[in-house]
């Protein structure tokens, strides 16, 4: 995800794009992110999808392993 997220060229569009593709394959697996459905936790997660491409910061990638860690159930 954050991969996608980071050796992009474009602005938005991979972030996009890697969301939906680990969305998927979560859901195929049967796990979603626990209330991700609710903007505030979409905010969290995209604001940490940015700083990784923003700021080019890869070690965020803990972060988001962290924020996913605490938040994937099994549906």
């Amino acid at each position: 995800m954050t991969g996608l997220v980071f050796d992009q060229p474009f602005k938005n569009g991979n972030k996009r794009t890697s969301v939906a593709l680990s969305l998927l394959l979560m859901r195929i697996h049967h796990y979603d992110i626990d209330g991700y459905k609710q903007e505030e936790k979409q905010k969290i997660f995209y604001e940490l999808l940015e700083n990784t491409m923003m700021k080019g910061d890869k070690t965020i990638r803990v972060d988001i392993e962290k924020f996913l860690r605490e938040n994937i159930t099994a549906i």
